[in-house]
């Protein structure tokens, strides 16, 4: 079978799998887990950006990736956990059903201050950096959204796209203030003369500041989505950077392979949209989870298709959530059951689990749970670092 190469980002949907790690955590990557799907290939270069949403082996849009012999290269975790944005690649089957992961990555995309936090807006600053949450985002070392206050320390993993707020895909509370802070977002307002831009509500002085990968103090732009790290505290307004590279990059190839995962923006028509600041035309793609009519800005979608003179051209559109509205059940936990206490307390693939409410079991019950039995848990809420079973289904 043809195989493609690929620069695989890891989308909801996926699953990863290995043995170890702590509440909501993945621990060693090096082990396969439940086992691999193959290896090898060579072929055209593609990719995706999304996050990570389960632990099993990597699902991206149904395609499954062999990470056994992956070691993460994590900037600012331990391990991976469920909601953090991540950078995959490897090769993938020309019909997409499998693929083999050749490296891991991740970086947190806001670190710092909560302030002009709104509940009723599912809303907060963090350094001044708009963040927004949904029914999707997951919560660590805290409930939820209510349950952090003006002035908390938090780190931050999301999608950016444009000048809408960074979307938030997991949100954890830290005990203390962090070594450095961290922005993601798209320039605005570029002033080359006096070096700065901004982003949020700061301005960013980039003086002083080491570019890495493609980009340096030349040839940054407005509208260029990048990753901003600082050692220091903002000063009247003004952060300054100590380092700045683009966010997740990704070089569009003809005829490549793309599926991106975030919240429409600029959007004008079904063939004139961006996802995560990549141009979208889904004019004839198929769309599930809604209609064409229900693309619009702030809608999150999954969209896979092929690279055309720059433009994704989309053959499927998944709408993964609609504002205001909940979204489905999309974190998963596929594997055996370890430490198990009972169904409220128990861990599949490092991944705490709490299966004691309104579950749906298949293929056994609630009193069939016990270590070393094999399942698969989904869910649509991670409080606390630990995923809220809504179904679970003996030997998957």
């Amino acid at each position: 079978m043809k195989k493609w190469l690929a620069t695989i980002f890891v989308l909801a949907g996926l699953v990863l799998v290995a043995c170890g790690g702590g509440a909501g955590g993945l621990g060693n990557l090096a082990s396969g887990g439940d086992g691999g799907v193959g290896s090898g290939g060579t072929g055209i270069s593609g990719g995706s950006v999304g996050y990570v949403a389960g632990f099993g082996s990597i699902y991206v849009n149904g395609t499954r990736y062999d990470i056994s012999g992956v070691t993460p290269a994590l900037a600012d975790d331990t391990e991976l956990r469920l909601g953090m944005s991540v950078k995959v690649t490897g090769t993938v089957s020309a019909d997409f059903s499998t693929g083999v992961a050749s490296s891991v990555e991740s970086e947190v995309d806001a670190r710092g201050q909560v302030s002009n936090l709104s509940t009723s807006l599912g809303s907060m600053q963090v350094q001044g950096l708009n963040i927004a949450t949904d029914s999707e985002t997951v919560y660590d070392g805290v409930a939820g959204l209510g349950s952090l206050v003006n002035g908390d320390w938090v780190k931050v993993y999301g999608q950016v796209s444009g000048s809408d707020p960074l979307r938030a895909s997991r949100i954890e509370k830290l005990s203390s203030a962090p070594s450095g802070l961290v922005m993601s977002g798209a320039i605005s307002q570029l002033d080359k003369t006096h070096q700065q831009f901004t982003l949020g509500s700061l301005t960013i002085n980039y003086a002083s500041a080491a570019f890495t990968g493609a980009i340096d103090a030349n040839s940054i732009s407005n509208g260029m989505v990048v990753r901003v790290r600082s050692s220091t505290a903002p000063v009247a307004g003004v952060l300054t950077a100590s380092s700045i590279k683009l966010w997740y990059p990704l070089t569009l190839v003809e005829g490549a392979p793309l599926s991106v995962d975030g919240v429409i923006g600029a959007y004008a028509a079904p063939n004139s949209f961006k996802v995560l600041g990549y141009s979208v035309d889904a004019s004839s793609a198929t769309v599930s989870g809604g209609t064409v009519s229900t693309l619009a800005n702030g809608v999150k979608v999954e969209v896979t298709g092929l690279v055309h003179n720059g433009i994704l051209v989309a053959s499927s559109v998944v709408i993964r959530q609609i504002p205001g509205v909940a979204g489905p059940a999309r974190y998963t936990a596929t594997g055996p059951i370890v430490q198990f206490v009972s169904a409220a307390s128990f861990k599949v693939q490092g991944q705490a689990i709490d299966a004691s409410g309104s579950v749906t079991y298949s293929g056994g019950t609630q009193a069939q749970l016990a270590n070393q039995v094999k399942v698969k848990v989904v869910g649509s809420h991670v409080v606390n670092g630990v995923l809220i079973a809504d179904t679970v289904t003996f030997n998957p």
